[in-house]
């Protein structure tokens, strides 16, 4: 294939996902096949992942920026639309100015660190917020609120509203993402009160596990309820005997299976003695518990787990550890259309993960940062400042110095690797 050819299949397709980038970027329309309905359904997003994986040209050159974006996704988690943008311009130098712009990226990381200064507040978080949103004051709002709150180690729920806007929900206590498994067992408006419960723990409750812990909660004139999986026998017991009025009863199964269910029973165990108030309601519990030096044992044993973790496992200490040390928020979204709701979305969970990153190390602007970086006059420089200029970039942008470096990695060995398997150099 020729260079021309394939040059120009990246940058047209480099072209529509780049019309997302920035604070002044714009939504893009994807329309796709509703499984549930069967019928064509239209959304609006400025998410150059999404964009990137929904172009419909299969060409070799598009299939190239499809992968680049995987692989950002997948390492960093944010910057697709930056590296679509950079590789772009770099496929247009020689292979050997390529590889004096890989040479430069350990001075890049040392710069941006030397710069990293920023003081994290709200003020920068909401300028964050701002720029992911697409300039949504309401977002960077509810965003920078609970960020500011919990920090990066908090854990942030999005959850749909029939009502339009949105809002922010700080949770008191330890939150389980499960409801009460049967409607008998609902005594409020708002679902299921209970005040100084008997708690009973088990990952899987059988009618001779239950009997005798209710019975001594009856006895005591204190209200029971029992998490993990109950069979039918132990289910049917708990809703009669609710209904009767014998006592006030309640089950919550988890969600979660495998290891990460034993690590949420493991934990739930050692607060279930602790815990003074319970709110359930159709989707979730909230156990509202004093903490001792048993459940501080517990914090710092999975602080030093998550240590020597990474990937998928070292989230679900983050998890729990902002379970644990009640870090959890709720934002809630309304739109008045789905299709509204899922561009909402976009920019609400975008605006999240920028500015949960922004505790690793920020500094003024990824464009503005590898702009003032300029440690050699070789010729091939300008190209960064083209492809990331400043023109589209407010100057509250703050950007981790991670995803620059990453953004700037992968567009470089992309380049590399298309020159080298596609060109003749």
């Amino acid at each position: 294939m020729s260079n021309i050819r394939i040059k120009a299949q990246i940058k047209r397709a480099v072209k529509i996902i780049g019309s997302t980038l920035g604070p002044n970027g714009k939504l893009v329309s994807i329309t796709t096949n509703n499984p549930n309905t069967n019928k064509a359904e239209t959304i609006l997003t400025k998410d150059g992942y999404k964009v990137s994986q929904s172009l419909t040209d299969q060409s070799a050159g598009a299939n190239f920026v499809r992968q680049v974006c995987k692989r950002q996704v997948r390492e960093v988690g944010d910057g697709t639309t930056s590296v679509a943008v950079l590789l772009a311009h770099l496929i247009d130098y020689d292979l050997k100015d390529l590889y004096v712009l890989q040479s430069l990226e350990g001075e890049l990381e040392k710069f941006l660190k030397n710069i990293a200064k920023t003081k994290i507040n709200y003020d920068t978080l909401f300028n964050l917020a701002m720029v992911s949103s697409n300039g949504d004051k309401k977002i960077s709002h509810a965003v920078a609120e609970v960020v500011a709150r919990n920090g990066k180690d908090g854990h942030y729920i999005v959850e749909e509203r029939e009502q339009d806007g949105i809002t922010a929900e700080q949770i008191k206590g330890y939150v389980l993402d499960a409801g009460y498994s049967n409607q008998a067992f609902v005594n409020t408006k708002t679902g299921v009160e209970m005040v100084n419960p008997v708690v009973l723990v088990k990952e899987y409750l059988t009618l001779s596990d239950i009997a005798p812990v209710a019975s001594e909660a009856m006895k005591a004139g204190r209200p029971f309820i029992c998490i993990g999986q109950c069979d039918e026998q132990a289910l049917a017991s708990l809703v009669q005997n609710h209904i009767n009025g014998v006592g006030q009863f309640c089950n919550i199964t988890p969600s979660l299976i495998g290891a990460k269910r034993a690590d949420l029973t493991a934990d739930l165990s050692i607060i279930a003695p602790l815990i003074t108030k319970v709110h359930v309601t159709k989707r979730m519990a909230t156990f509202e518990y004093s903490a001792n030096a048993e459940t501080k044992q517990l914090v710092e044993a999975i602080k030093n787990e998550e240590k020597t973790l990474s990937g998928a496992e070292k989230a679900w200490c983050k998890e729990r550890l902002a379970r644990l040390e009640s870090k959890i928020a709720k934002i809630y979204v309304g739109a008045e259309t789905s299709a509204q709701m899922v561009e909402l979305k976009d920019r609400l969970e975008d605006a999240i993960l920028a500015v949960i990153q922004a505790y690793d190390g920020y500094v003024p602007g990824a464009g503005q940062a590898l702009e003032a970086f300029s440690p050699t006059k070789h010729k091939v420089w300008h190209v960064i400042r083209k492809a990331v200029n400043v023109k589209n970039v407010s100057a509250n942008v703050i950007e981790p110095i991670n995803l620059v470096l990453q953004t700037y990695k992968t567009a470089v060995e992309q380049a590399i690797l298309i020159k080298r398997t596609h060109y003749a150099i």
